[in-house]
C-alpha cells in the first residue's frame, strides 16, 4: 500500500529570544483522515514528541480546528483530511543550531479500514525556514470574537456569534469526560456539561464567517 500519510518536520523563522515555531506537516491521501487531540468515539489522537538541543524549549502542541467524520455504528470522530499542520511553539536562548528530532504517531482511516503509522523526523535548526506560520496559524482556534455573547447557567452554556454560522462544536480532550452534547442553530450554539469543566478544557466552534471557515475556542 502506498504511503497514506507523509510527515515532515519543518520550522518557521527562528531567532534568539523570539517566539518561533516548529511543526509537523501531514500530507494525507485523498479519502483518508487522521485524528484531532480528541479523536472522537473510535479514533486515536495524532501525537508529536520532540527532542530538542540545549537552549531550545517547547510548549504544548497546538492542534488546528478539526472536522467531523462519521464512522460505522453511528460513531462520530474528529480529525483532518488532505493536509494539516501541528504547531509547536518554541523559544531559543541563542542562535539556531543543532538538530531537532520529532517522533509522531497517527491512525489513518477510511470507512472501516484503519492503518497505524509513525515517523521519526529530524531537522537542522540552522536550515532556511520552510513553514508558512501565518497560513498554519490561521487554522488554529482563536479567542472568541468581541461581539460574541456567552450565557452560563449551571451546566447549560449558550453561545451567540452574530454574523457567523456555527456549523460544528467540539470538546477538546480535557473537556471530553464532562461534555454531554451540543446543539447549533445558525448564529447560536447551546452546550451541556455534566459537571464543572476541568482546567485546560475548551470548546471549539467551526463557523462560516465573512465567506471563510474559522475556528473559535471557549473555556467553559
Amino acid at each position: 500500500m502506498a504511503d497514506l500519510v507523509i510527515a515532515a518536520l519543518v520550522a518557521g523563522p527562528l531567532e534568539a529570544g523570539q517566539p518561533g515555531f516548529l511543526a509537523v506537516e501531514y500530507t494525507i491521501q485523498p479519502g483518508w483522515h487522521i485524528y484531532w487531540e480528541n479523536p472522537g468515539e473510535s479514533g486515536i489522537p495524532t501525537e508529536v514528541s520532540l527532542e530538542l538541543p540545549d537552549g531550545v524549549t517547547a510548549q504544548p502542541t497546538q492542534y488546528p480546528g478539526p472536522h467531523s467524520f462519521p464512522a460505522p455504528g453511528d460513531l462520530i470522530n474528529y480529525g483532518y483530511e488532505n493536509h494539516t499542520t501541528l504547531l509547536v511553539p518554541v523559544t531559543l536562548s541563542g542562535d539556531p543550531q543543532g538538530t531537532a528530532s520529532a517522533s509522531t504517531r497517527w491512525l489513518v482511516c477510511r470507512d472501516e479500514q484503519c492503518v497505524p503509522g509513525k515517523a521519526d523526523l529530524t531537522l537542522d535548526l540552522a536550515a532556511p525556514p520552510t513553514l508558512d506560520v501565518s497560513a498554519a496559524s490561521a487554522h488554529l482556534p482563536a479567542p472568541m470574537p468581541d461581539n460574541a455573547t456567552v450565557t452560563r447557567s449551571a451546566g447549560d452554556i449558550t453561545v451567540s456569534i452574530p454574523g457567523a454560522t456555527i456549523e460544528e462544536t467540539y470538546a477538546n480532550l480535557a473537556l471530553e469526560t464532562v461534555f454531554v452534547q451540543a446543539a447549533s442553530r445558525g448564529e447560536q450554539a447551546r452546550l451541556w456539561l455534566s459537571d464543572a469543566a476541568p482546567a485546560g478544557s475548551s470548546v471549539v466552534f467551526r463557523v462560516q464567517q465573512d465567506g471563510a471557515e474559522r475556528f473559535y475556542a471557549l473555556a467553559p
